[in-house]
């Protein structure tokens, strides 16, 4: 059974051997399957996005926890996946696999769209990008709600925002390369 959140099964479908779900409701994070690994909440699965990691160091359900619930799917560019052994290029928890996540840079055109499913599963999002600064400003937001498909509802509701600022020169790209000491 996949996550009954429509909203991440749209965004992190995961690539061909890679499947997740929701074990015991909404508010953490997903199981994760690769190639036959059970990879818990993320442990031995990378996520990275715009090349910051996403893996929790500690936490409570163990190292390498991941969780993608704050994640508007309306501001995924492009996802790169890479299955197979560890490779310390890409950080401590990509012992199966690794997914890259890049985010758009600016909208063409303001945004607002809206959802309604099945148990009370409510959301909108709404995003937009002006110049400013010499470079984009973008802003997103999402809001939604789900009850889930148990016997209690969850109730749960959730606000999310991301502002993000793209410089129109590519110093920093400039500023990754090795330099020879």
């Amino acid at each position: 059974m996949g996550s009954p959140d429509p909203a991440d099964r749209r965004t992190y479908r995961g690539g061909a051997g890679h499947d997740r779900h929701q074990h015991s409701g909404s508010g953490k994070a997903n199981q994760y399957f690769l190639r036959g690994f059970n990879l818990d909440h993320g442990t031995d699965f990378s996520l990275t996005i715009d090349d910051v990691p996403m893996n929790f160091r500690t936490h409570g359900h163990g190292q390498g926890y991941l969780d993608v619930g704050g994640l508007i799917p309306d501001v995924i560019r492009r996802i790169d996946y890479r299955k197979g052994p560890y490779r310390a290029d890409v950080g401590d928890f990509a012992l199966v696999g690794i997914a890259q996540l890049t985010t758009v840079d600016r909208f063409d055109a303001p945004y607002i769209s809206a959802e309604v499913g099945s148990f009370d599963w409510k959301r909108i999002g709404a995003g937009g990008s002006i110049k400013a600064g010499g470079g984009d400003l973008l802003a997103a937001a999402e809001f939604k709600t789900y009850d889930g498909p148990w016997e209690l509802p969850e109730a749960h509701a959730s606000c999310l925002r991301l502002r993000k600022i793209h410089p129109r020169h590519r110093l920093g790209r400039a500023a990754r390369q090795p330099v020879d000491l």
